[in-house]
């Protein structure tokens, strides 16, 4: 996890991307977001201003469905540990 660390540390955008699983990103995406936490207890590493944009899929044919838990996740975790959010897509209908 330390390179890939260094690599959002040094990369101009991330790009996370999920499809939405009854209400959840994907476990996959849940464990890679679950790991910022060694850098929000870190005194050298941080996300500060890191700009970041959130692509999530889903089922559902209403884009508007998980639009709280994409919001909820900005505000609770991609604003908690500072990075700066961009844009939030969400393509809905997708199978």
């Amino acid at each position: 996890m330390n390179k890939l660390h260094n690599e959002i540390k040094n990369a101009d955008y991330i790009i996370i991307g999920s499809p939405i699983y009854y209400g959840e990103v994907s476990s996959q995406t849940k464990l890679f977001t679950d790991r910022f936490y060694s850098v929000f207890n870190s005194k050298t590493k941080n996300f500060d201003d890191k700009k970041l944009i959130l692509v999530y899929t889903q089922g559902n044919p209403n884009p508007k469905t998980y639009e709280s838990y994409a919001k909820h996740k900005v505000d609770h975790l991609y604003n908690f540990m500072n990075f700066n959010v961009v844009n939030t897509l969400i393509a809905a209908g997708i199978f």
